[in-house]
């Protein structure tokens, strides 16, 4: 046979016979056993298939998955990088083609229905407890046609900057029901585009090709504080309260370096839940975040608080187009 040698080994043979090359396989395997490492953890034996019979039909051809087809894989632990990564990049495509640089976002409660799902449910309410959680929110019932008024008109100005070569800003959303869905609307009734970042439902007005589903709320969350240049926050629970002060605390620390106006709607909510002068009075945020803050009932107050601060920040070049 060929002479060739490697380490010492010799490791080019030539063989006329499956006999003849699997003692020179063995001889092999045994040489080096015989010089292997303590330390070194000895390589499992081979499996050997062997053919029982000649009449056994030849096994078939192995046919893998390719990696990203194998769905057991990508749902596994192992592939939860590469599945954040998708709800990052897919997320950012999107955006991109829809040409969204800069939202307006809506917060608040999806249990608070429109006014005629809300006469629904008190007829079919089954309980006394179920009736007073209703009645309790008749109050707050008015504020869907503020969130489509503030939508509405913000739409429709951005629609009117976007024609002038100005740039536009977006409503955007969690996507789901109650406020959400009419501050969704408001952009839609007037034939302006809507974002909707969401994690569970659907509301029906969110513009199709920017409706996200994110599988982890940290992306969510991401993507509705990194182009956002606006909030407006309706009566709402602990979702509501959790993305707010999310975006307050990313503008307290630093993270989100633009200023952004926050509108808080429905003041008698807003100051009887939050006790912010309290706050302020025992040193836990500043005056001037409480002053930052825009309490009201009107979307006229509202939509005019919002031009006037972008109209600034753009005069000042701190909207980017």
């Amino acid at each position: 046979g060929i002479n060739a040698e490697y380490m010492g080994f010799k490791v080019l043979h030539t063989a006329d016979t499956a006999e003849e090359a699997f003692e020179i396989l063995k001889r092999n395997w045994l040489s080096k056993e015989c010089v292997t490492s303590p330390a070194q953890k000895p390589a499992p034996p081979p499996v050997l298939t062997v053919k029982p019979d000649p009449d056994t039909p030849e096994p078939p051809r192995p046919m893998p998955k390719k990696a990203y087809k194998n769905l057991e894989f990508i749902k596994g632990t192992h592939s939860r990088i590469f599945r954040v990564h998708c709800e990052i990049e897919e997320t950012r495509t999107r955006l991109e083609e829809g040409h969204i640089k800069h939202t307006l976002h809506f917060l608040g409660s999806e249990r608070v229905k429109s006014y005629k799902d809300h006469i629904a449910a008190l007829r079919l309410a089954k309980t006394p407890q179920e009736k007073a959680a209703l009645e309790a929110q008749e109050p707050l019932l008015h504020f869907h046609q503020v969130a489509r008024d503030i939508a509405s008109e913000i739409t429709r100005w951005s629609m009117v900057r976007h024609a002038e070569g100005k740039p536009s800003f977006h409503i955007s959303t969690s996507g789901g029901t109650g406020f959400e869905a009419s501050a969704n609307e408001g952009a839609w009734e007037v034939g302006g585009k809507s974002v909707g970042f969401a994690a569970s439902d659907i509301n029906n007005y969110v513009t199709p090709s920017l409706t996200f589903r994110f599988h982890y709320y940290f992306t969510q969350k991401y993507w509705i504080g990194l182009n956002c240049v606006g909030v407006v926050a309706l009566p709402g629970g602990l979702g509501t309260f959790d993305a707010l002060f999310e975006i307050l605390t990313l503008m307290q620390t630093g993270k989100i370096t633009r200023k952004i106006p926050i509108v808080l709607v429905g003041c008698e909510y807003w100051r009887s839940v939050v006790k912010w002068e309290v706050m302020a009075e025992h040193g836990m945020i500043a005056d001037a975040d409480v002053e930052a803050l825009l309490f009201t009932d009107s979307a006229i107050e509202a939509v005019t608080h919002l031009k006037k601060f972008w109209e600034s920040a753009e005069d000042a070049h701190a909207i980017v187009a």
